[in-house]
């Protein structure tokens, strides 16, 4: 609830002023940010002489970086590549959510890393 409770108190009276709340995981434009990994790998592998990975592998907590990743993927043609992702046990909202379709609420984070799951609304 941290998270949460930090986000209204950071976006409270935004308006007029010359900031802006980016939001870390659900944004367009983290995840355009987060693409440009995959032109870094495109240029590693052709350098040691590959075209394209077999797969990619990536950890999953909001799914912004999964988001950019895919973006990215997408971008220099590699949607065929497959993409494993891996998400903390105990904190597996992104998960639960790809099991049910839709957006989930965990009833309890049990991983000692908190902030890694979603089990409270995030207002919007």
């Amino acid at each position: 609830k941290q998270w949460y409770q930090r986000r209204v108190a950071i976006t409270a009276g935004d308006e007029g002023k010359t900031c802006h709340y980016i939001h870390p995981f659900d944004s367009p434009v983290v995840w355009d940010g987060h693409s440009t990994l995959i032109h870094e790998v495109v240029g590693q592998l052709a350098s040691a002489g590959y075209e394209e990975p077999g797969a990619v592998v990536t950890c999953v907590g909001g799914g912004g970086l999964l988001a950019g990743i895919a973006h990215g993927m997408k971008h220099v043609h590699w949607d065929h590549v497959p993409i494993v992702a891996m998400e903390t046990y105990g904190a597996d909202s992104f998960n639960k959510a790809v099991k049910a379709g839709k957006v989930v609420k965990l009833d309890e984070i049990t991983s000692c890393a908190k902030t890694l799951g979603k089990n409270y609304d995030m207002g919007f």
